[in-house]
């Protein structure tokens, strides 16, 4: 490490050799500690156990021969219909689980908890490794199923499904045993003669309710949190993207034989809001849900029933404010980012921008020429995008309803304002002639 090497110039030094030949060797240590550093990382990520999880065709495929999906008609109650949301081309069916389903699955979670409990910190390591291997080589199927299940663009998916779960999962391998350790802490002079430590004990089996704007991100981020700290965990996914779950939940379940982890260490729900119930009082010892303040607090009400912990992570009316000296060739691209990085459905976006009014207009120019020249369509097999489709059914809809009032309370749309001219081409996808395209729109307020 870096201490090595200046205890290396140090004894150099000491020997009065000329600062030239101080520097060379300075450089060849440092070379040499490099390439040693290459080797060692290069072996260690030999030694991660490789798995294979065959695809199926519709999972390979970069366009589909399917039929179109058309919204508005009753499934049945057991199964969940998946389509494309930029094509609305129908995926098949997801199974809806019963209450009575999905309180089964919690039970076997229960007994590999009970095992997974007493793992070494070096295998669960080893699990993380092998999903981060496994994510690191499959980065396309990966990105491909998540642009066929929700819309989005396979760059988007590269950001929000690939980047941050690497980097999540980068992290916990490196830092979590040393989070999770127990550390001794003080007693107090008033118990002098007592010692104290906090220890973090694994709390069974987690629950996790998760959206549908990231599916891949959206499962792995609590599977790694709850198995890296010693839980099983069982996470229900959207019913609005079900269909990517046949996929990764193969890689999970090869990932766990891998690591010689029980099998049902993790498993996954499918189905409506009456499975998501099931699975908040159904015996889990904690919750995770990620998704509407609406459903949040019905969350929230139902946990409360055995007074089991709770974590909520809600929606929001996110700001991006600009201020009067800020460097717009830096700002623009961001706002361009924060505003339509996967049509809006983004944890993290902007939904209110409040701009300088001495850079408004400026702002506003910048920013709505470039919406006005973004390309979108479907997200697979037609060529370069910038935006795909909103995966939420009614959120077109929605979004329409919002430019119409703003536009007849004073509001002038600089780009888009109407569905696009892509979705005209989809000839009839749906009842009512609409899919998840809402045209990227950008709308000037003045107070």
């Amino acid at each position: 490490g870096l201490s090595c090497i200046m205890d290396v110039l140090g004894v150099l030094s000491s020997h009065q050799l000329a600062p030239e030949t101080v520097l060379a060797l300075a450089g060849l240590a440092v070379a040499l500690a490099a390439v040693l550093y290459v080797l060692v990382d290069a072996f260690s990520y030999k030694s991660i156990p490789a798995i294979r999880v065959p695809l199926k065709d519709d999972e390979a495929a970069e366009q589909l021969s399917a039929e179109t999906y058309t919204p508005g008609v009753t499934p049945p109650k057991d199964k969940i219909p998946c389509y494309d949301p930029s094509t609305m081309q129908f995926l098949g069916y997801a199974k809806a689980m019963t209450p009575a389903e999905v309180k089964e699955i919690v039970a076997q979670g229960k007994k590999a908890s009970q095992v997974w409990r007493s793992s070494s910190f070096q295998q669960r390591r080893k699990l993380l490794k092998i999903l981060l291997k496994y994510i690191i080589t499959h980065q396309q199927d990966i990105c491909r199923v998540s642009a066929r299940d929700s819309g989005k663009t396979p760059l988007e998916a590269v950001l929000g499904e690939i980047v941050v779960t690497a980097e999540k999962l980068n992290w916990l391998i490196r830092e979590g045993e040393q989070v999770l350790k127990p550390c001794q802490r003080g007693a107090g002079v008033m118990a002098f003669y007592k010692t104290a430590r906090v220890e973090w004990v694994p709390m069974g089996v987690v629950a996790a309710i998760v959206p549908w704007n990231w599916p891949f991100h959206n499962i792995i981020n609590p599977i790694s949190a709850a198995v890296m700290s010693g839980n099983a965990i069982v996470v229900k996914v959207s019913e609005h993207t079900s269909w990517s779950i046949d996929y990764y939940s193969r890689i999970v379940k090869a990932a766990l034989a891998a690591a010689g982890a029980p099998e049902l260490l993790v498993q996954f729900v499918t189905g409506y809001g009456d499975a998501g119930h099931a699975l908040v009082t159904g015996g889990v010892d904690k919750v995770v849900f990620v998704g509407s303040t609406e459903v949040g607090k019905k969350v929230m009400a139902a946990a409360s029933e055995r007074l089991t912990p709770v974590t909520l992570e809600l929606g929001g009316k996110d700001a991006f404010i600009v201020c009067e000296d800020a460097d717009l060739n830096q700002v623009v691209p961001i706002a361009i980012k924060a505003a339509f990085l996967n049509c809006g459905q983004n944890c993290a976006s902007g939904e209110r921008f409040i701009i300088h009014q001495i850079i408004y207009d400026q702002f506003t120019q910048r920013v709505a020429e470039i919406a006005r020249g973004m390309r979108q369509g479907p997200t697979l097999g037609a060529g370069a995008m910038d935006a795909g489709a909103m995966c939420m059914p009614g959120s077109v809809e929605k979004v329409q309803r919002l430019i119409d009032d703003a536009v007849s309370k004073g509001a002038t749309v600089l780009a888009g304002g109407r569905q696009g001219h892509v979705q005209q081409q989809q000839q009839q996808q749906s009842a009512n002639g609409t899919n998840g395209l809402a045209a990227p729109s950008l709308m000037r307020v003045t107070r």
